[in-house]
């Protein structure tokens, strides 16, 4: 099926969002005008101050949650000088606002620090990977076996190596980074429930991601000691899985050997909490107002719920729904219209494998573009 497709954004310049044509979706299905610009700025380790969790909680209920579902049943450990990265596609142009973790266990009260790094590899090439060396940085005279993780890590000395033959650099420069003197993180963490720690974007910019943009949410141990001072991390083994991405600073199976990246079998329990986006385009032609995508009624639902749209001249449409990862799991509409209102029954007895979550639908006509949210609860 066709899937909804990536972002890029490097700090290494600066990026404005220049947002005075855009909306806001909220989940009660309104939009709201954003009159600001955001600008992503490079980062002064001068400046940083020691971060601190937030929640999610929105007070104009404008926030959105990206989030694989578990259920979260792993320990997933890694140790001093590593990173974790878990990838995510964008199922809608969106803002990002914020970024969390579950952490399972820290005994030693170690401290992370946070980045979010664009993804060069295409969906398909990351959900075939299967547990892997694939690579590193070189950086050379680092004191941790020569290699570093991304592109843009200050101690980098040279370019990538690849280890299986055929792989792409998979990822690209920062989008957002939190890192230097006073920006280390210690996470609290529950190791009976997976309880997300926030951390809130706002203070270096909110980048703003396009609709099939891939992201990697990416934690980095900050300890010295390389195979110790344990922290663990919820997450999943799926089937087929979502494969997450470790950095091993000093091997995986032969210490001093297998460094770097590898793919593996498991899901971490990272999410980001995100603004969604809606464009309209402003052409006197088309009057926005009139073309017109209703929020789905009974919302959450289950078996099957109703949405309504309008157009206002004839044009080619298609309504369409999405999962949470971007993939497309029904076409409802796909066809030219007249001008009028309609309505079409979606069901899950439609496509039965679906399971309960957030889906968003789409309708497109012409110029115009607006995205929804819907709960199945089943």
């Amino acid at each position: 099926m066709k899937k909804l497709i990536l972002l890029i954004v490097s700090l290494s310049l600066s990026f404005t969002l220049f947002a005075q044509n855009r909306k806001i979706l909220t989940p009660d299905g309104k939009l709201h005008s954003i009159n600001e610009v955001m600008r992503v700025k490079q980062v002064n380790e001068g400046n940083h101050q020691t971060r601190e969790f937030t929640s999610p909680n929105s007070a104009n209920n404008l926030i959105d949650t990206l989030e694989f579902t578990g259920p979260w049943d792993v320990n997933f450990g890694f140790f001093g000088q590593d990173w974790l990265l878990q990838w995510f596609q964008a199922p809608v142009d969106l803002i990002l606002k914020k970024v969390g973790f579950a952490c399972y266990e820290n005994p030693d009260m170690m401290s992370v620090e946070v980045k979010v790094v664009t993804v060069n590899w295409s969906k398909a090439e990351l959900l075939a990977a299967d547990v892997a060396w694939r690579g590193y940085y070189e950086s050379t005279g680092n004191g941790y076996n020569d290699i570093t993780a991304f592109l843009d890590n200050g101690d980098i000395t040279g370019g990538w190596t690849s280890i299986q033959p055929g792989d792409s650099e998979p990822f690209g420069h920062d989008i957002w980074v939190d890192s230097g003197p006073n920006s280390s993180i210690i996470p609290t963490c529950n190791n009976t429930t997976p309880t997300l720690l926030w951390v809130d974007l706002s203070i270096l910019g909110e980048p703003q991601l396009n609709i099939g943009d891939i992201f990697g949410i990416a934690i980095k141990h900050t300890s010295p000691n390389m195979d110790e001072n344990r922290i663990g991390f919820w997450a999943h083994q799926y089937d087929p899985p979502i494969p997450a991405w470790k950095f091993y600073a000093n091997g995986r199976l032969e210490p001093g050997i297998d460094f770097g990246w590898w793919t593996t079998e498991y899901t971490i329990d990272f999410a980001a909490e995100v603004d969604l986006i809606t464009d309209v385009d402003d052409n006197d032609d088309i009057k926005p107002e009139k073309y017109s995508l209703y929020q789905n009624y009974p919302n959450p639902f289950n078996p099957s719920t109703r949405i309504k749209y309008a157009l206002s001249s004839r044009q080619y449409a298609t309504l369409k729904v999405y999962d949470i990862l971007g993939n497309e799991v029904a076409i409802l509409v796909n066809e030219e219209k007249p001008a009028g209102e309609y309505e079409v029954e979606f069901s899950v007895a439609q496509n039965s494998i679906l399971s309960s979550g957030i889906y968003f639908y789409q309708l497109r006509a012409g110029s115009f573009i607006e995205t929804k949210k819907m709960i199945l609860l089943k």
